[in-house]
């Protein structure tokens, strides 16, 4: 959520949570002052819930004119899927009326009896998995979840076949990046955070406070981030226009010609109190002097 909160062209983002946790969603979505984010209760079924989400869009008070023009579909136990990725899925979208990912077949599906037996398998270089994100245009998923029958809503689990059935919108299927993955098992919880280190580790801020020694240090410094494929930004401060930095899952290097003087990393810290940032993206301040 945190991601799509910050990408620019996405309006809206409604949230679809079991009933129970609604107020502990309210709460988190309050803390971390996410201001295009709608809280609607889900369904019984992956279906009713997605439909109870789409739905909640319509129902905003906007002009007709100014209605979604894509919906995106995403599971939140996929918490890693990129911008990049997500105006791929939007672009087709709008182009096609529905896109979906897919990412290669891992196992080869078989088909068993009744008896538990094996009856055949499929081929696995024919197939493909269906993953998130998907992406429709709000005239088409609103279709297909008005046509489709009680037993889509009890029994279906693919966004991309309504829409085929019900509106003859036949899905652009879109190669995703191996980050899809899904959170499923509590072992999956360890290779998540090791992602989210590996991530933040490829990034930093190095805020300079126009010191002329610590732009040369910079420099070098961007050369050797550089040759490591790591990403290196350069402020002379978080003022202003520069205080975007604070929104980005930057680690930040302070560089100080002062030692006993740590009032400009308390000020950084400080600022990024502020942002009151999610636990799952922690900051590293790294101060030289």
């Amino acid at each position: 959520m945190k991601q799509k909160q910050r990408v620019s062209w996405i309006q809206t983002i409604v949230v679809v949570v079991a009933k129970e946790n609604t107020g502990l969603m309210m709460d988190i979505i309050q803390r971390f002052q996410h201001k295009k984010v709608l809280v609607v209760p889900g369904g019984s079924t992956r279906h009713r819930s997605i439909c109870n989400g789409v739905a909640a869009l319509g129902e905003q008070r906007r002009p007709a004119a100014h209605k979604p023009k894509v919906v995106i579909i995403h599971d939140a136990v996929r918490p890693f899927v990129d911008e990049d990725f997500l105006h791929k899925i939007a672009t087709a979208a709008k182009e096609q009326g529905a896109a979906g990912a897919i990412r290669p077949l891992v196992s080869t599906v078989i088909a068993t009896t009744s008896e538990g037996y094996l009856d055949h398998s499929l081929e696995r270089a024919k197939y493909r998995a269906s993953e998130m994100p998907q992406g429709f245009t709000y005239d088409v998923i609103c279709e297909a979840y008005q046509k489709c029958t009680e037993s889509d809503f009890e029994f279906g689990t693919e966004c991309l076949h309504l829409a085929l059935q019900y509106c003859g919108t036949n899905a652009k299927l879109i190669d995703g990046p191996p980050t899809l993955w899904k959170v499923t098992y509590k072992r999956d919880l360890a290779a998540a955070e090791s992602i989210i280190k590996e991530t933040l580790s490829q990034s930093a801020c190095l805020i300079t406070g126009g010191l002329e020694a610590a732009v040369a240090l910079a420099n070098v410094l961007q050369k050797a981030f550089g040759a490591l494929d790591m990403e290196l930004n350069v402020t002379p401060d978080l003022m202003g226009d520069n205080g975007r930095y604070l929104l980005e899952d930057w680690n930040f290097i302070k560089v100080s010609v002062d030692p006993f003087c740590p009032s400009e990393v308390e000020a950084l810290i400080v600022a990024l109190e502020a942002e009151n940032r999610a636990l799952l993206n922690p900051a590293v301040i790294i101060w030289v002097s």
